[in-house]
């Protein structure tokens, strides 16, 4: 599974066991970096002057004193800065109104206390690739638009267009949707007590899906390519 090495991972969680183990797990990939917050309000109170330059995944603990879990995720919500950044939650509650409001409120991830080890760090892997085909897609379309604007100023006809690469960048943001699609499916289906068949066929589904965004890389890389070749993109 293709995924950011060098990630950096915020864990926001009053249980310091925790957050050692977690990162005792993650560690095993060496590239990762972390941010720990064992109060709430230490976090939200840094919130304004914190760094969230290049942090692709943030995992927060529901209950919590003083802030709890879904404070903490309104207000990275409402900051322009870690809007957009996944959010995994852990609890050792998992209510139905735990996890409706989890999933209502954008995070993509709900993990029950204690949580299996192996699973719990291919979820990260999984959300950690998705955050970089984001990336890609977020890059790729400011590039495009720039050059777009090249184009129109120099009065130039050129296939290098947003219009030219419509298809590709379509392509892209349906695969990683699709992924998003197939684990809100499967999650649904466990919570209603579907066959274990019928979970089986959607995860092998899921993952034939994310298998995919390999793909979709690659048609990015040629497109990064191709600008390269016409346009200097250090600066964007």
């Amino acid at each position: 599974m293709q995924f950011k090495k060098n990630a950096k991972i915020v864990m926001i969680d009053d249980n310091r066991d925790i957050t050692e183990m977690i990162q005792m797990i993650l560690s095993e990939e060496p590239g990762f970096k972390f941010e720990i917050f064992n109060k709430s309000e230490d976090f939200l109170n840094r919130l304004g002057e914190f760094s969230f330059e290049n942090c692709d995944l943030i995992i927060i603990d529901i209950m919590m004193p003083v802030y709890d879990g879904f404070q903490v995720i309104e207000k990275l919500n409402a900051n322009e800065k870690t809007k957009d950044i996944p959010k995994m939650v852990l609890t050792a509650y998992p209510s139905d109104e735990n996890i409706k409001d989890s999933y209502e409120s954008g995070v993509m991830h709900f993990i029950t206390k204690p949580f299996n080890i192996v699973e719990f760090f291919f979820q990260v892997k999984t959300l950690l690739k998705v955050k970089m085909y984001e990336d890609f897609n977020r890059v790729i379309i400011k590039l495009l638009r720039e050059k777009n604007k090249q184009l129109n100023s120099k009065k130039v006809t050129n296939d290098l267009t947003c219009g030219y690469y419509e298809k590709d960048i379509m392509a892209i943001t349906n695969g990683i949707h699709s992924v998003f699609n197939s684990i809100n499916t499967i999650k649904t289906s466990i919570e209603k007590g579907s066959d274990i068949k019928t979970i089986a066929l959607m995860v092998h589904e899921a993952q034939v899906a994310a298998s995919e965004l390999d793909t979709y890389r690659v048609e990015l890389d040629k497109i990064n390519i191709l600008l390269k070749s016409v346009c200097d993109i250090s600066k964007f």
